[in-house]
């Protein structure tokens, strides 16, 4: 889908789910939603699943506007305590859009927690009480943070069944260029079938990286102790004297605190001339992106001068990072210059970053997705480096493989051309790597079995063709279900719900499935 098709879809009003590999341009189209909805003066909750990814679209965490915390329980006096205070009240009735950034990171029960706040508060039984839900993100990427206590991905969760979601899926690459080796594995590693031959193709990236390396790079590592040695160590190799900026900074020590956690420049940013450099922000106008690198060549006027890699050599302006409650009075303010060291970098900060070059060392990964990440921040194999990587590096989770394909199906409906091309893929897909999911299609067989009996013309309405279709994409709303291959019929309409009761409580357990009817 083109993010023209994807903004018409969610300035139509529909719940959206906007997804796509990195690099299709996520954040770029969700910011320009953000304008459209300022300037069409709709009431906006902007939020993220963590504090680094709201501060780069100016908003809050989803946790904060709910104003649950990090809680995924509520006892009766807490549920109570916050549907009578008149400030959350007035926060729920007032928001029209709900935006939820880095959708892969909030959990299911957090989820549906707030959820079912916003029904009550609101009077509405309708999914978040009838608000607007644009939920962004990639399952590829990293996981829920906290999977304790039977909390799993936000895709299952109740409330994710019952949104009628639109599925809006960008697939246009701007990262990474069509044709290049790594843009290849990560599409294999998206369709999970990763090979021998790309494994050898890393490998190789890994003899490379034995080898002194020419270009600027960056570092990545999963754990931050990593990050902190090296970038302390390398700054003290440049015999220049220290420059230390202190940021201004406004706001009560709380709310600073949490501001400072989640951004990516410190509170007293120290540089020297010939230090290695990251933009942290995105400043087209400027010359610059979020994971530009560049060099400090200099300082004019107390501000830091930096050739960067890729672009003109700038002097850099200060820019303002702010958090605001929930009636957005400022809460806190942040004004530094929009740089950090950068000869390394956590893959958990590194996303959403473009990279020419990078040294990933993917040793120590412990979190599926955590290798996707990584290798999908570089626009092209010759910028990749490799010190290494484990078995779990290169896993994504094998629910994410069977839900992708159904969302990229989901999101090609919209076009009656991708449609029939994807039914051909469907086809070939599923008959030749076994796709079907046989427990499914076994419960809806004995379903139609049963219905036999009322309707005996049930097995041509229904043949196992199209059960089997059922069974691969597991559709999650009537608007889905009824836009697969063979289920306009107007025949199978007064079927439509007890098939969606099949396959999700086949999903999540017994649901309460609303009547889309």
């Amino acid at each position: 889908m083109t993010q023209k098709q994807a903004l018409k879809i969610m300035q139509s009003g529909h719940n959206v789910f906007l997804t796509g590999p990195p690099g299709t341009g996520k954040t770029y189209l969700l910011k320009t939603f953000i304008d459209w909805a300022k300037k069409n003066r709709k009431k906006i909750a902007i939020t993220a699943s963590t504090g680094i990814a709201a501060s780069q679209i100016s908003g809050t965490t989803f946790h904060s506007w709910s104003s649950i915390g990090l809680k995924n329980s509520l006892n009766p006096t807490e549920r109570k305590i916050l549907t009578s205070s008149d400030k959350v009240i007035k926060k729920y009735q007032q928001a029209e859009i709900l935006i939820i950034d880095e959708i892969s990171m909030l959990d299911n029960v957090r989820f549906d927690l707030v959820n079912d706040l916003a029904q009550e508060i609101r009077g509405n039984d309708q999914p978040f009480g009838g608000i607007q839900l644009i939920l962004v993100g990639d399952f590829f990427q990293l996981p829920p943070i906290d999977q304790n206590r039977g909390a799993d991905f936000v895709f299952k969760s109740k409330t994710w069944y019952q949104a009628d979601l639109r599925i809006c899926y960008l697939n246009h690459q701007h990262r990474q260029e069509e044709g290049d080796q790594l843009l290849d594995i990560l599409i294999k590693m998206r369709t999970n079938q990763i090979d021998q031959t790309s494994i050898g193709v890393l490998k190789e990236r890994i003899k490379v990286s034995s080898q002194p390396i020419k270009k600027i790079y960056t570092e990545l590592y999963s754990h931050n102790i990593d990050v902190d040695q090296i970038n302390s160590y390398r700054l003290s190799l440049i015999k220049q004297d220290l420059v230390v900026f202190p940021a201004e900074t406004k706001g009560k020590p709380k709310d600073l605190e949490k501001l400072l956690k989640n951004i990516l420049v410190p509170v007293n940013l120290e540089l020297k001339v010939g230090c290695q450099v990251m933009m942290v922000i995105n400043n087209f106008k400027a010359g610059y992106f979020n994971g530009s690198l560049g060099e400090v060549i200099g300082f004019k006027d107390n501000q830091p001068i930096v050739r960067l890699q890729r672009g003109p050599i700038i002097v850099v302006e200060k820019f303002s990072w702010k958090l605001f409650d929930e009636q957005e009075k400022l809460q806190a303010e942040v004004i530094q210059f929009p740089v950090r060291l950068a000869w390394a970098i956590t893959i958990h900060k590194s996303q959403g970053m473009s990279l020419d070059a990078a040294l990933i060392d993917l040793t120590k990964s412990f979190s599926l997705g955590m290798g996707y990440v990584a290798l999908s921040r570089v626009r092209s194999l010759d910028g990749l480096y490799l010190k290494g990587f484990n078995d779990r590096s290169l896993q994504l989770a094998q629910e994410v493989y069977d839900l992708d394909f159904s969302l990229r199906y989901f999101s090609k409906i919209n076009d009656l051309t991708e449609k029939d091309l994807f039914i051909e893929e469907l086809d070939q897909i599923y008959s030749n790597n076994n796709l079907i999911d046989q427990t499914l299609l076994e419960k809806l067989i004995d379903w139609r079995t049963i219905n036999l009996k009322i309707d005996s013309n049930l097995i041509d309405i229904l043949p196992d063709s199209i059960l089997e279709i059922i069974s691969v994409l597991k559709p999650f709303s009537r608007y889905q279900l009824e836009s697969l291959p063979g289920m306009n019929s107007h025949k199978i309409k007064k079927y439509a719900r007890e098939l969606l009761v099949i396959v999700q409580e086949y999903a999540l357990g017994h649901l309460n499935v609303p009547d889309y009817s």
